[in-house]
């Protein structure tokens, strides 16, 4: 039986219509296998975008926000972050050796080494620098042209060593960027995205009883489904698949505020709070949630996809409240 993983970074260069129709067959749309709440796009070379100039990151950048607004994107991945990986990986094992010859290389004639750093080519010929070809085309290995720039930018800055220089590489190659998404979006629902995995493996274990002619297969499909229909917790990420894929549409306001129940790690969050909140405060604005979602998840005129999220919403609210309620103050 094939594992269902709890949770997918997807790398890519640019999204082909290879990347989405990969993402499209792996969401399986049925809601109980992947979705696009567990699966993170990473457009991982993102330093080679615009020839690596010094503001190719930007440049990425601003394609994984084109990528994130997509509507058809948004309903294969949470979210899309630019990585230059082979510069985070420098950044985070960088030697003095190799700061040595970079503080070397930045020595060189501003003339000579703005001609030096216009392509690879340029870069490794001969008569190009006092550095070797060898030690130039390992550091290119290394860094590629950008990561090349951008250390040649970062010296100047005052970052001469290894220790002052690995950080402000990792720094720019967006490392830190992806790193908070995990923490932000897979950490905190973890234990949730195990327990729905396995869920998803019982329901196959289920079709292939079903296939063999045992009797078994029934109770154990009804019993995963009423385990998953039971939580709260694995209701939110249902919710959260059918807001994020398109299949319930609100106005921008509401798609943002249910993001925020839906997907919010601590009860501030949830609630669009400051951290700082008392647990009064909290319960009071739990408890207009709950009335607020309850009465647009009645609405007659609603698609029942929005309906469901909707209740979600307050389900999500009144389990708020009562973790306050119980919970000392």
């Amino acid at each position: 039986m094939p594992r269902t993983p709890t949770a997918v970074i997807y790398l890519m260069r640019h999204l082909h219509h290879s990347d989405v129709e990969f993402l499209d067959a792996f969401m399986d749309r049925s809601v109980g296998a992947a979705s696009a709440v567990n699966a993170v796009a990473v457009l991982s070379r993102s330093d080679e975008i615009g020839a690596g100039r010094l503001d190719a990151m930007e440049s990425a950048t601003r394609i994984a926000d084109r990528y994130r607004t997509d509507r058809a994107v948004g309903s294969l991945c949470a979210t899309v972050v630019a990585l230059a990986g082979l510069l985070a990986e420098t950044g985070l094992t960088l030697r003095e050796s190799e700061a040595a010859h970079l503080r070397q290389l930045a020595q060189t004639p501003a003339e000579e080494l703005e001609h030096m750093l216009l392509s690879a080519e340029q870069f490794c010929d001969l008569h190009s620098s006092d550095l070797t070809v060898e030690v130039r085309r390992e550091l290119l290995d290394r860094l590629g042209m950008f990561g090349v720039r951008v250390a040649m930018s970062e010296i100047r800055a005052g970052a001469t060593t290894a220790a002052a220089l690995g950080p402000r590489l990792v720094e720019h190659s967006g490392l830190p960027a992806l790193q908070q998404v995990i923490a932000e979006h897979f950490l905190p629902r973890a234990r949730v995205l195990q327990a729905r995995s396995a869920l998803v493996a019982l329901r196959a274990l289920a079709r292939d009883l079903r296939e063999a002619g045992s009797t078994e297969s029934d109770w154990l499909d009804r019993e995963a489904e009423r385990l998953e229909a039971g939580a709260v917790d694995f209701a939110r990420i249902r919710a959260a698949h059918l807001l994020a894929s398109g299949a319930a549409s609100f106005a921008d306001g509401r798609r943002s505020e249910l993001d925020r129940i839906l997907l919010g790690s601590t009860a501030t969050a949830a609630l669009g709070l400051p951290e700082q909140s008392g647990p009064e405060e909290l319960r009071t604005a739990a408890l207009e949630a709950v009335a607020r979602w309850r009465d647009r998840a009645a609405d007659p005129l609603a698609e029942p996809s929005a309906m469901e999220v909707c209740e979600v919403a307050a389900r999500t609210a009144e389990a708020i409240y009562g973790s306050l309620t119980t919970s000392p103050a």
